[in-house]
């Protein structure tokens, strides 16, 4: 009887076994980008104009603000990852000063993410970069600046 027993549990915790593994085993789709619709598109392009005017200022505080933010929030990511995300946009960008342009600018939404964008182009210099803006309560922020 006990064996009987422990070959049906033994049964069922195999069963869960392949269960789980089946449901953890499944693909998570990555969310793809697609090209802003036209009212996006519109408020992607007056948030780049906002962004080359202010990294051609070279201005902290200016700059700061299109991050959203505050100085302990800043401190806060900086002891998070090691880096201020300010100060890394301003050494990626600060060299054109007011000659900063991006050229060729593509604006994409992100599919399933409505808060999420990105402005992509050519910098004078040959190299791309890329924007990365999140949608707010208080409007468009700028999350991240990539310079390849």
């Amino acid at each position: 009887m006990k064996r009987k027993i422990m070959i049906v549990i033994l049964l069922a915790i195999c069963a869960t076994g392949l269960w789980f593994f089946q449901v953890s085993g499944k693909s998570v789709e990555t969310p793809r980008e697609i090209p802003a619709s036209p009212e996006q598109k519109k408020e992607l392009q007056t948030a780049l104009s906002v962004i080359e005017q202010a990294f051609g200022s070279n201005n902290t505080a200016t700059v700061s603000r299109l991050y959203g933010l505050s100085d302990r929030e800043r401190k806060a990511a900086e002891c998070e990852t090691g880096v201020d995300p300010v100060r890394a946009g301003m050494e990626q960008l600060g060299g054109f000063g007011c000659k900063l342009k991006v050229e060729n600018a593509a604006f994409l939404a992100v599919d399933r993410m409505p808060a999420r964008f990105y402005i992509t182009g050519d910098l004078c210099d040959g190299r791309t970069v890329r924007f990365t803006l999140n949608r707010t309560k208080r409007g468009l922020r700028l999350n991240e600046v990539v310079v390849r």
